[in-house]
């Protein structure tokens, strides 16, 4: 989480806010040590758990678990800040995840075709907004701000 932190550091001192780690939005899988797993096998894992959701790595959650701990997230934001905009700084994979689960892959691949396979870009932005039916995507990883 180290790298969304060092992300979120210069935006929240541009808008004048403390950042706070919420570690619900850690990603799906994350290879801390070749002693506990080789590269190889987290890899292994991490394509398995991208093509199976309910698959459980040796090292994390499910795809649709992280989905569902970074939902529970945006609805706890969405109950404490009613109004205006919250901004999330999180890694591309529980991203991903939470975006299969809002508009499941056949949705997510016509709108962003390489997505699943290839992940989120270094510093997309992916916009959603809460509505009477549930959250609405309004974009997915773009990138025209860099």
């Amino acid at each position: 989480m180290r790298r969304a932190r060092q992300t979120a550091a210069p935006i929240a001192e541009e808008v004048a806010i403390e950042v706070t780690v919420e570690p619900r939005l850690r990603e799906r899988m994350n290879w801390d040590d070749p002693k506990v797993e080789s590269i190889e096998e987290f890899l292994e894992d991490w394509h398995a758990a991208a093509a199976d959701r309910s698959y459980r790595p040796r090292s994390g959650d499910s795809s649709t678990e992280a989905a569902a701990r970074f939902l529970e997230v945006l609805e706890d934001l969405a109950t404490t800040y009613s109004t205006g905009a919250v901004i999330v700084v999180t890694h591309g994979g529980v991203t991903t995840d939470s975006l299969r689960t809002l508009l499941g892959d056949e949705q997510l691949r016509s709108r962003a075709p390489t997505l699943i396979d290839d992940g989120l870009p270094p510093c997309a932005l992916t916009t959603l907004e809460q509505a009477d039916e549930g959250w609405v995507v309004r974009s997915i990883a773009t990138t025209d701000h860099l």
